[in-house]
């Protein structure tokens, strides 16, 4: 199995949907910064995106399933582990 790239995801407002010109395209997050008194961090550039959340987690992921034979199981685990993340309604 080759390294699987994950497509980018766009969304209508509406969840995940075909991407509408007429909109910007939304901003998935896996995680976001948490300031010292424990809100969340208003700068987005601390926040990590979803995409590279979903594609360190399935690298590591197939690093740990090679030792007994499952790196490509792994790594699909890995990408799909936060995939209800991609939801305007998680987003929010």
């Amino acid at each position: 199995m080759s390294d699987p790239k994950l497509p980018p995801i766009h969304t209508t407002g509406k969840g995940i949907g075909i991407p509408n010109p007429a909109e910007p395209a939304m901003a998935f997050y896996a995680h976001t910064a948490t300031q010292s008194d424990g809100s969340s961090d208003p700068d987005e550039s601390h926040w990590q995106p979803l995409a590279d959340h979903l594609r360190n987690v399935a690298e590591l992921a197939a690093g740990f399933g090679a030792s007994f034979g499952a790196s490509d199981w792994a790594r699909l685990a890995g990408q799909w582990h936060d995939l209800g993340k991609y939801s305007a309604e998680f987003q929010r």
